[in-house]
């Protein structure tokens, strides 16, 4: 008998602006409400598999639409345009954190001073 090996490479997922995940591949939906007292230009977010998703301008005490990911913790990379200024929240690593599950969330942002502030909450 002749063995023989298979190896398959998982395809590259695509950025988030750039596709429409079946309904069925939807696992985890996420938004971003400005909990600041700043209006924000743009807010980007990069999810722990190097998904992006664009939210756009918020208006401070606003949400922004839902953006779907496979995989997304408490926390991410974000990036937020607000006050003429660009604040970062950039995580080491995930260590000890438990992935999300299905359903929908908020990435609730704030400003303290210089820092980007996150908090997440579950939507009904």
């Amino acid at each position: 008998m002749v063995g023989r090996s298979i190896c398959s490479r998982a395809p590259r997922r695509p950025s988030l602006e750039k596709s429409v995940l079946p309904e069925a591949d939807v696992n985890i939906e996420i938004r971003i409400r400005n909990d600041s007292e700043l209006d924000f230009e743009s807010v980007r977010v990069v999810f722990p598999d190097r998904d992006e998703a664009h939210f756009g301008p918020i208006p401070k005490g606003a949400s922004s639409d839902f953006k779907t990911t496979t995989r997304a913790y408490r926390y991410a990379e974000i990036h937020v345009n607000a006050g003429g200024r660009e604040l970062t929240l950039q995580p080491y690593d995930y260590v000890g954190e438990r992935e999300l599950t299905l359903g929908r969330y908020s990435y609730v942002l704030g400003i303290q001073g210089d820092r980007l502030t996150v908090d997440l909450e579950k939507v009904n």
